[in-house]
Formats: structure tokens, C-alpha cells, sequence
């Protein structure tokens, strides 16, 4: 019975070796090993392979920009306007120079305009991206492609700088909406691109023109004068309300 005993023990002693002996060779070879890429919430991560040593979770499930339906403006002197909106679902993130590239092409799917622009974007904003006074007439349009090259952008936490709009006016001159004010830049930084957009919708809120002018660097504790002028079909102008327009300041540091 002694002898019996003994044999057990002594098989449960090897056993117990066998079984560290596995489970080593098993850690050592065969168990991934934590990591960022291992669809794992561990390692002091806040969420599966980001935050902690990892990537930013922002950074890691970043949107990419939501380009809307082009609006097309016939300013009728043979030349037209494109309005496109550019909506950033990011609430964190930003791009501070998005390059970007704007094909017109004709209803024969033939190239009639193309031009490579840069913009940013800023969190959880909408981007209004306008190119006035093009040289094609609105008839001979047929589609408006806008292309992102995020290869050439990168990703950040940005804000817009502080800055406001002062003394804004509009009224109708002939054929066409003007409107002035000043841009005014109280920090004491400059503001090294700055623009600013107008748009005006007709009596049934559709949008009916647009325009933007590029007003440059404003330097700290100073202003600059603006003028925009947009030249619109005088049926459309007098559906027009310039009262309610839109009126927008594009700033980065």
C-alpha cells in the first residue's frame, strides 16, 4: 500500500513537472506577446491597440472628410462659381494644410478645368471650399470632383485663432453684391491666412451666389479692410435677401 502511495506521489510530482515544462515552452514560443496590434485592450491601453504606449485613439479611428454635392453658380458674364462644402466629423482633430485638386468636367466627361489649391480644416467644422470666377460658363458643366490628398496631410489637435469681423456691410451695386468690413486680430500673434467668405441664398433659402476674397497675414493688435464682389444674374439678384447673408472669417495662425 506504502509502495502504491509512493508510486502516486512520486507520478503526480513528475506530472506536475511535465505540466511547468509545457507551459513554458508554450509563454516562450507559442503566446503572443502584448502588443499595439494585437486587437487586445491591454498594457494600460484606453481602448483596443490605442491610448497608453500605443497611438492616440483619436489618431487610430480618425474620420476622413465628408465632401457634400458641388453647388454650381452661373454669375452671368460667361463665368461661373463652385461651392463646395467639406465636413470634418473629427471632434478633436484637424488638418493644417490639406492640398486639394478641383476637376470640372463637361457632358461629354471631357476635363474642362482643373486646379490644385491647398486649405485646412479645423475639428468638428465645416470647410467651405469656393473657386470664383471660373472661366466656363455654368451651362457646360456637368460634374465637379474634388480630390483630398491626404498623403500629403497629417493629422492634428487644432483650433481656430481668435479673430472677428467688424463693420460688415453689403449692398447691391448694378449686377452686383459687395460687402466690406474689417478683419480685426487682437491677439498678439499674426494670423498668417486669412479669407472671407459671403454667402447669399435666395427667398426660398437656396443658396443663389457666392465668393470669398484672400485677405493674407493680419498682424498682431491690428485690423484689414475687406471688400468682396459678387457678380450675379439680375434675376437671381433681386430674389436675393442681403440682409441674411452668410458671412464668414477662414483664419489660421
Amino acid at each position: 500500500m506504502k509502495r502504491t502511495l509512493k508510486q502516486l506521489l512520486y507520478g503526480f510530482f513528475y506530472l506536475v513537472i511535465l505540466l511547468a515544462v509545457v507551459l513554458g515552452a508554450y509563454l516562450l514560443f507559442f503566446q503572443k506577446s502584448s502588443s499595439c496590434f494585437d486587437n487586445i485592450k491591454n498594457q494600460e491601453e484606453v481602448g483596443i491597440d490605442c491610448g497608453g504606449s500605443c497611438i492616440e485613439c483619436d489618431l487610430k479611428n480618425v474620420k476622413e472628410l465628408i465632401i457634400q454635392p458641388a453647388n454650381i453658380f452661373d454669375n452671368g458674364n460667361r463665368t461661373s462659381t463652385i461651392l463646395v462644402v467639406v465636413l470634418n466629423p473629427n471632434k478633436t482633430l484637424g488638418i493644417g494644410t490639406l492640398p486639394y485638386t478641383i476637376k470640372l468636367l463637361n457632358f461629354e466627361d471631357q476635363e474642362i478645368y482643373s486646379v490644385n489649391r491647398r486649405a485646412f480644416s479645423y475639428p468638428n467644422q465645416n470647410k467651405l471650399l469656393i473657386e470664383a470666377g471660373i472661366d466656363v460658363e455654368a451651362i457646360n458643366i456637368k460634374q465637379v470632383l474634388i480630390t483630398l490628398d491626404y498623403n500629403r496631410a497629417s493629422w492634428s489637435k487644432i483650433s481656430p485663432p481668435p479673430a472677428q469681423l467688424a463693420d460688415v456691410a453689403t449692398r447691391a451695386l448694378g449686377r452686383h453684391i459687395e460687402i466690406t468690413g474689417r478683419v480685426i486680430n487682437d491677439n498678439d500673434y499674426s494670423l498668417n491666412q486669412v479669407a472671407v467668405v459671403a454667402i447669399f441664398s435666395n427667398k426660398l433659402g437656396i443658396k443663389a451666389a457666392t465668393s470669398k476674397t484672400v485677405i493674407g497675414e493680419v498682424k498682431p493688435f491690428s485690423f484689414k479692410a475687406f471688400q468682396i464682389v459678387i457678380p450675379v444674374k439680375e434675376e437671381i439678384l433681386s430674389q436675393i435677401n442681403l440682409e441674411e447673408a452668410f458671412i464668414a472669417l477662414e483664419a489660421k495662425r
